[in-house]
């Protein structure tokens, strides 16, 4: 997890902007299922069967990976362009949830109807749509 957890920090921080760091984070984190089918699997299903593992987990290591979401929204909101009353903490369960079921339903399907990329794509445009100012009005 410390591994996957740096990588996903150098990934992010080679993207400029706050909307580049989320596509970032998506399709990296997207890319890190597709790409270890066996580890899907495991975060998939059996890691979720035990609740004493995913209570004391939760505190720690998939903690710090959620937050490198936090980190994005927060650089975003110091350089303006996400929403200030966007709560970070909130944020990152929200994208985290939308990605862990994109996850789950790739790993758990046989009829891959969606590709990743596209899924990644969508979430991407969505979750930024969400969390970012508005364009200021041009009085009409």
């Amino acid at each position: 997890m410390n591994k996957i957890i740096r990588n996903m920090k150098e990934e992010v921080a080679r993207a400029e902007g706050t909307e580049n760091k989320i596509k970032a984070f998506i399709k990296a984190h997207l890319e890190l299922i597709a790409g270890n089918k066996e580890l899907a699997e495991v975060l998939q299903i059996e890691l979720r069967q035990s609740h004493k593992f995913m209570k004391e987990y939760m505190g720690t290591k998939l903690n710090d990976y959620l937050n490198i979401i936090s980190s994005i929204i927060l650089y975003g909101q110091k350089n303006g362009e996400l929403r200030p009353e966007i709560v970070p903490g909130i944020a990152k369960r929200i994208l985290f949830g939308a990605l862990d079921e994109l996850s789950g339903f790739w790993v758990l399907s046989k009829n891959k109807r969606y590709s990743l990329a596209m899924s990644a794509q969508m979430l991407s445009d969505i979750f930024i749509n969400g969390v970012k100012t508005k364009a200021k009005s041009d009085g009409n």
